[in-house]
């Protein structure tokens, strides 16, 4: 088996793939900015599968890896969210991000649907209500 762009990125940085510290995570996402985000969710689900099935701590998880996932993905902040809670986004993990904001705008399009809606029923009404008074 190949070694992993993690891997490859460790050799080349003189850096320890096993066990990594969440630290060499992040130096490495940091190095993937340009790249896909399903290539680096791919390489993250690597380094955390190697880890877990060696029995060590997965350096993946934790705030620092998901900011730099997030600041990859760039995921659509919610816009709901106070501006609190906005800056706690991106330590989520990258699949909840995923997920809140696809939930967070189908929402808003069902909202924006729903107020079309009543707006188009009260012009009705209020032309109806126009012909009756004449």
């Amino acid at each position: 088996m190949s070694a992993s762009i993690f891997e490859h990125f460790c050799l080349t940085n003189r850096l320890q793939a096993m066990p990594a510290s969440p630290l060499t995570v992040v130096r490495f996402l940091d190095d993937m900015k340009g790249a896909h985000i399903d290539v680096v969710w791919r390489e993250i689900k690597k380094i955390s599968l190697a880890h877990s099935l060696s029995g060590l701590a997965d350096p993946t998880l934790g705030a620092p890896v998901a900011l730099a996932v997030s600041k990859i993905a760039n995921v659509t902040l919610p816009r709901s969210w106070n501006l609190e809670h906005k800056s706690m986004f991106g330590e989520l993990p990258y699949p909840l991000q995923l997920y809140i904001s696809a939930r967070e705008q189908s929402r808003d399009t069902e909202i924006r649907r729903m107020q079309n809606e009543v707006a188009e029923m009260t012009k009705e009404r209020e032309a109806k209500n126009g012909k009756a008074a004449a």
